[in-house]
């Protein structure tokens, strides 16, 4: 049924062509861009970012990859453009410690987060977690973000208790004040083994 109203179908209740939802789920790399759920694990769903019952359009500007629980919780009252928040995954600041690590430093990284021992610190195996992302503080990382620290986290801590046994335990440290003399400002979490 053509709609006579929009003769050209632009109605905005048309479905979104199936070659312009494979190119949003293309670019998105099969991963919700809210909550970077993988495709594998649930699916995924062509948003629109202005909703369709507030004028949005098909076009591929306006849509964006989420998985089917962000969806539904974004629902048609919200017009947040999640893929502008995916370029602030790549900032980094040039005169940042940790923007500037040096590759042969990391010793596990995933798509948002990196893991590298301490150069120095008094607890040997002290490994810093990172975001990929230049942000100051863990309070303001996206929830992505902190699901990759996480695993990176998680998987650090086995790689630790294999390679010393003397290892019983493990505190978790992260310093979000901006005045308490970091040397640090980047959002870090620090691994530190007990023993």
């Amino acid at each position: 049924y053509l709609d006579m109203r929009y003769p050209f179908g632009d109605s905005n209740n048309d479905a979104v062509r199936g070659s312009v939802r494979y190119q949003v789920l293309k670019q998105a790399g099969g991963r919700c861009e809210l909550c970077g759920a993988s495709s594998r694990d649930i699916q995924i769903d062509v948003d629109h970012i202005i909703p369709r019952a507030k004028g949005g359009s098909n076009d591929r500007d306006n849509l964006q990859a989420l998985c089917r629980t962000c969806n539904a919780q974004k629902r048609d009252r919200d017009d947040t453009n999640i893929r502008e928040m995916q370029d602030e995954y790549s900032l980094t600041a040039p005169d940042c410690v940790i923007c500037g690590v040096r590759a042969i430093r990391v010793v596990e990284r995933n798509e948002l987060a990196l893991a590298f021992r301490k150069d120095v610190s008094e607890t040997p195996l002290h490994t810093l977690v990172v975001p990929k992302r230049h942000v100051v503080s863990y309070f303001d990382l996206h929830q992505a973000e902190v699901t990759a620290i996480n695993r990176l986290l998680r998987s650090q801590r086995q790689e630790l208790m294999k390679s010393d046994p003397t290892i019983n335990g493990f505190r978790i440290a992260i310093d979000c004040a901006a005045t308490s003399g970091r040397s640090l400002l980047h959002a870090h979490v620090n691994l530190l083994p007990q023993r």
